[in-house]
């Protein structure tokens, strides 16, 4: 009965720490530097319109806790376009994935990209 109460507390306490952490190249930034509008994720360079690059984007999403599902590519372009707001971006371009496992964090994925601002 007690080995059965310990089990219940600690898959209780580990259950808690099933979140997502996301890591980035780029700062947070204050709200009032975030440009208002969408962001748009593109895998390749727009054609139809210019644009001044603004430096490259890094993220990174890690599970917290084996017990939850790997991070999923919706999950790291949602933090690409946090990450392309803090930076003043209209855009992502040459966005790339790639999933992974480590020790640290039980499997992640990485995206990167370039962060853009048109100037049409």
């Amino acid at each position: 009965m007690k080995i059965q109460a310990v089990l219940l507390l600690a898959v209780a306490c580990l259950a808690g720490c099933s979140t997502y952490r996301v890591t980035s190249n780029i700062p947070a930034a204050g709200a009032a530097q975030r440009p208002a509008g969408p962001v748009l994720l593109l895998q390749e360079a727009p054609s139809n319109r210019a644009y001044e690059e603004l430096g490259p984007i890094e993220v990174t999403v890690r599970k917290g806790s084996p017990f939850v599902s790997a991070p999923t590519q919706q999950q790291a372009d949602v933090a690409l376009i946090q990450k392309a707001r803090d930076m003043g971006a209209a855009a992502v371009i040459r966005i790339h994935y790639q999933d992974g496992f480590d020790i640290i964090s039980w499997g992640h994925i990485k995206a990167t990209g370039v962060g853009v601002r048109f100037t049409d």
